[in-house]
């Protein structure tokens, strides 16, 4: 199971959908500008020409560009000096100055959470759970984490000589600052044959690192692709059309409108392979803007199968405008809409599978679980999705507890007539009465006896096997008392009364009420061969 760390970039400005136009600019008038009338007018210049929205009187007599772009009342737009748009564009390629840690406010200073990869902090000794107590002789005591970590940061190449607390000794660190890149695209193989991959932003390198993945998890075995853009806000437009090509090839990408109305077609990039496996795409609340042109194409073109919850929303485009003193303006310039025509700004994608609070990647998993080419079906169920493909569930997996609220959550919100039950042979159809019986599916590949009333007083099991058992394998593994409607395991004691006599007795039985399954399965016998018939008794305590 993976957990990469999902981190929440939605501060006060979304990452966006983002190109770049450098206009030269020169002023043929008689009159002479300052640097800062110069920019002043270039900036208005911008805004009325391109700008989605208009700038009204008092944006236009304003004396101030920060206050000109206020009056656009966009979100999106935004003034940056050189300096604040190198560290935007940082942001988006996830590339840092700075010694590479993760930390977190503490009264004596900053602690050390997890280092980032490639961190010079790690390479000089650093440790997870040390306190950085000061930074060039400055005391980060008492400091908001915001100020303290500015003692730290500086220039690539400088150093910065840390003392830290570790435990109750105090060390010397001398730190050098490094340029630290964190790859936007990471992932892993699960279960030999599903490819987890996760796509933090839309950066520069994003394209070249995910077909870098694609290779390495195809020459790994992967048939099913679980791609991630949970949080994923977005980056640059030309990353997005790149990444597209991959799945749709070189068709129509998206479609967008200017100030003026006017639509253009942008398409994806073509490559010399498509990715034709099955694929579940991942979304949330803050995937945005380059990952909703992603997630609306997936879906319009059938690709994929869209699990977690409604996206932002965000269906403008910003385009960074250069300014001849070097700083830049960032302005919504274009509305995007799916391949389909389909609106997106201020209304997200809905997915396919909505997750409510339900891990969409457990969801994703269980869906990738089974494979239909067995003979014998019954430890599967079968799925039609809102796209019409078929997905199987192995029912071994739906049964471990970190993945029941997800087993429970497809089958309660996957329409009737789209869920089927394996037999040894095909498949029936389940009706909501039968999915309301939740025993009988999650155990359909268990022998069943008929129930059992018991007292309290008398819950002991004896269970009587035809062949001789292996005492290794009598635990808690192969016999198992749950509750019918939690799914707790009961613990117990075990004890091999005869060589095919096995006795159970469950811990504080006086507590037990209701419903509960034994359940029988993996015993061997003494010359190491595996009891295969799985085993289920329904049990009443009263």
């Amino acid at each position: 199971m993976v957990h990469y760390k999902k981190k929440n970039k939605f501060n006060a400005l979304l990452l966006g959908l983002i190109v770049f136009i450098n206009i030269l600019f020169f002023n043929g008038s008689v009159h002479s500008y300052t640097i800062n009338e110069q920019s002043l007018w270039e900036a208005k210049y911008l805004i009325q020409k391109n700008s989605i929205y208009d700038l009204p009187l008092e944006g236009v007599n304003s004396n101030d560009i920060n206050e000109v772009i206020k009056y656009l009342k966009d979100p999106y737009s935004q003034y940056f000096t050189k300096e604040e748009f190198e560290k935007f564009v940082m942001g988006i390629n996830q590339s840092f100055h700075g010694i590479g840690i993760y930390n977190e406010s503490v009264p004596e200073g900053i602690k050390v959470d997890s280092f980032l990869p490639g961190s010079s902090a790690q390479e000089a000794g650093l440790k997870v759970g040390d306190i950085i107590i000061s930074a060039d002789g400055n005391s980060l005591k008492g400091l908001d984490l915001s100020k303290a970590v500015k003692y730290i940061k500086g220039e690539i190449g400088t150093f910065v000589k840390l003392t830290v607390k570790r435990g109750e000794t105090i060390l010397n660190y001398n730190v050098e600052r490094k340029e630290i890149k964190i790859p936007t695209v990471e992932g892993e193989l699960l279960d030999n044959n599903v490819a987890y991959i996760l796509i933090e932003s839309f950066g520069e390198d994003t394209p070249q690192l995910l077909n870098e993945k694609f290779k390495e998890m195809k020459s790994k075995g992967a048939e099913k692709y679980i791609i991630d853009l949970r949080n994923n806000t977005g980056g640059y437009t030309n990353s997005a059309y790149d990444i597209l090509g991959y799945f749709i090839g070189d068709n129509v990408a998206t479609v967008m409108k200017d100030s003026k109305n006017n639509e253009y077609k942008y398409k994806a990039q073509k490559h010399d392979y498509i990715i034709d496996k099955d694929i579940i795409l991942l979304v949330n609340e803050y995937t945005a803007s380059a990952s909703e042109i992603l997630s609306a194409a997936l879906k319009d073109y059938n690709k994929a199968l869209l699990v977690g919850n409604k996206t932002y929303g965000k269906g403008v485009q910003q385009t960074i405008f250069s300014l001849s003193n070097g700083d830049v303006i960032k302005l919504t310039t274009h509305s995007f809409y799916s391949p389909l025509g389909k609106e997106i700004n201020g209304v997200g994608i809905t997915p396919d599978i909505n997750s409510g609070k339900v891990d969409p990647l457990r969801i994703a998993e269980l869906l990738f679980s089974g494979k239909a080419s067995t003979m014998d079906k019954s430890h599967l169920v079968k799925i039609i999705g809102e796209n019409k493909k078929e997905y199987y569930i192995d029912l071994n997996k739906a049964r471990d507890k970190n993945y029941r609220k997800a087993f429970k959550h497809i089958l309660n919100s996957t329409k009737e007539g789209n869920i089927f039950i394996g037999t040894q042979s095909g498949w029936n159809k389940l009706t909501k009465k039968d999915i309301a019986n939740e025993v009988n599916i999650y155990f359909n590949d268990y022998s069943k006896l008929p129930k059992l009333v018991k007292s309290k007083e008398k819950a002991t099991f004896k269970i009587k096997l035809n062949k001789n058992v292996d005492s290794k394998t009598v635990n808690s593994n192969t016999i198992k008392l749950i509750n019918e409607q939690t799914f707790e395991e009961i613990k117990g004691d075990f004890n091999l009364e005869k060589d095919n006599e096995i006795i159970f007795s469950p811990l504080q039985a006086s507590k037990l009420q209701g419903n509960y399954i034994l359940l029988v399965e993996g015993l061997k016998d003494i010359d190491g061969n595996e009891l295969k018939n799985k085993t289920l008794l329904p049990v009443q305590f009263q």
